[in-house]
């Protein structure tokens, strides 16, 4: 909300009002003698945000194609730390690593993809456990790339469901890369994935057979 005047009474703010319709919320200012006015924010309408956006690029080997070119011309390798096994078995062509090792780690970045895949199987760990998992084995792919005078990209691969130490693991990052390179990452990009067929009930995911659904953990 922005409110073009600096004195302005509670009494004057009138409360809120919600359209539905629109997804918007509307706000009514009762103007004194301040001349006081108020600007209502308005929910951005998704079709007018998607419509300035460029044409989505093409989903095709030539679009991978020039994107492994550019990261091969920048020397930019990229380390994957999946807390389960499954995310693994949805690539190709890349290195899987299941050892804390960093002599390891620099077989697996030797690649033509320039990958590792460290599978750290944080998940069946506790919330402790996983960030300290999760930092030994940053700390080892950044040592890696910086004896190569190159950077490195990190993923911490998880659940779609986001079950795990999500966030516990992606703090883990940010401080490891904190206290190696000298500051933190600009942000985190969250991309979760729903997979077709799963379904969903106001936000959970049941699961069982035969009928009988649960709730993950019940």
């Amino acid at each position: 909300m922005l409110i073009a005047s600096a004195r302005i009474r509670a009494a004057d703010l009138a409360h809120p009002a919600a359209d539905p319709a629109r997804g918007t919320m509307r706000t009514r200012v009762t103007a004194g003698r301040e001349g006081a006015r108020v600007l209502g924010d308005r929910r951005p309408d998704a079709a007018g945000v998607f419509a300035g956006l460029p044409p989505a690029r093409p989903d095709d080997e030539g679009l991978r194609e020039s994107i492994r070119a550019l990261r091969a011309a920048d020397d930019l390798l990229l380390g994957v730390l999946d807390d389960d096994p499954t995310g693994s078995q949805a690539v190709h062509d890349v290195q899987v690593v299941t050892v804390l090792e960093e002599d390891a780690y620099a077989a697996a970045l030797a690649g033509p993809a320039a990958t590792c895949f460290v599978l750290t199987n944080s998940r069946s760990l506790d919330g402790p456990a996983a960030a300290g998992l999760t930092s030994r084995a940053a700390r080892g792919l950044i040592t890696v790339a910086g004896r190569r005078g190159t950077r490195i990209q990190l993923i911490s691969r998880s659940d779609s469901t986001l079950r795990g130490h999500v966030m516990a693991e992606v703090a883990a990052l940010q401080a490891v890369r904190r206290d190696m390179v000298g500051r933190g990452y600009d942000g985190v990009l969250l991309a979760p994935r729903v997979p077709g067929g799963r379904p969903r009930d106001r936000g959970r995911y049941p699961l069982g057979a035969h009928g009988g659904r649960a709730g993950p953990g019940r």
